[in-house]
């Protein structure tokens, strides 16, 4: 089975290039890469990618359960789902769901 996505674009490869983990990780105007440990085991650690909104929100989670398989975002990264952050008056996408 072929993956769509090219490896240099995916988590777990830009792991093994790093020195450290951790300078994979970063926090930007537009989106966060951040990596958080387990409260119950520390060693087990999961990635998060958050993308900001302009301005108070509601936001969107999603959570993906397969291995190391987040998606590596740059700094400038848009928002995919720019419909679900919104203000007061524009937040019917989200009452719908």
């Amino acid at each position: 089975m072929t993956n769509s996505t090219s490896n240099s674009e995916l988590y777990e490869d830009r792991v093994r290039e790093a020195k450290k983990a951790e300078d994979v990780f970063f926090r930007s105007e537009r989106v966060d890469f951040l990596q958080l440990a387990s409260s119950l085991h520390p060693e087990a650690k999961s990635a998060i990618v958050v993308h900001k909104s302009e301005r108070p929100s509601p936001i969107l989670l999603f959570t993906h359960g397969w291995h190391m398989s987040v998606q590596l975002p740059e700094e400038d990264t848009a928002n995919p789902y720019p419909g679900f952050f919104c203000w007061p008056a524009g937040c019917e996408q989200i009452r719908a769901i």
